[in-house]
């Protein structure tokens, strides 16, 4: 599943920069639209061959806010930011910028007071050291261009037309 979530998410990353003169509203109103009508077709299906069951009136209102949290800020901010993200940055990088919340987390949890054994710190040096060369190989290549030299025949501009016809 995980897998699948990873793919997923890079080919939903890819396509929103293939619409690059789509505002990310729009990107995101749409693609969640399309997503959201999936959902409910595969949820109403696994209801009707006994998969899954509905939840019941009573759940919902129970867990109401953490699942406004979970589709305001989780889904919708989220992605809006995501989608804005990828827009300015590209997909590239947006997606190398994606790969730095595990090491974000890693150094969160140290700050707290996690004691990470030395194998995990050479994990996290190593997707560090990974990060930084995906990014370094995926700038393009500037090559140095002489610079002109001084103008070693001034012209005088007399007449327009006859420098236009030099």
């Amino acid at each position: 599943m995980m897998i699948g979530a990873v793919l997923g998410w890079g080919i939903y990353t890819h396509g929103a920069s293939r619409f690059g003169e789509w505002s990310p509203l729009r990107f995101t109103t749409l693609t969640a639209l399309a997503g959201t009508v999936a959902m409910l077709v595969l949820s109403i299906g696994a209801d009707a061959v006994g998969w899954q069951h509905a939840p019941a009136a009573a759940d919902l209102v129970a867990v109401a806010p953490q699942l406004a949290y979970a589709v305001l800020v989780g889904a919708v901010i989220a992605v809006l930011a995501w989608n804005t993200g990828v827009q300015r940055l590209g997909a590239a990088n947006a997606a190398l910028f994606m790969n730095l919340v595990p090491v974000t987390t890693f150094a969160v949890q140290i700050a707290r007071g996690y004691r990470p054994e030395p194998v995990e710190l050479v994990g996290a040096a190593i997707t560090i050291a990974a990060l930084i060369a995906a990014n370094l190989a995926a700038r393009p290549r500037t090559t140095s261009l002489p610079r002109p030299s001084a103008v070693t025949d001034p012209v005088a501009v007399t007449d327009p037309v006859a420098v236009s016809a030099r």
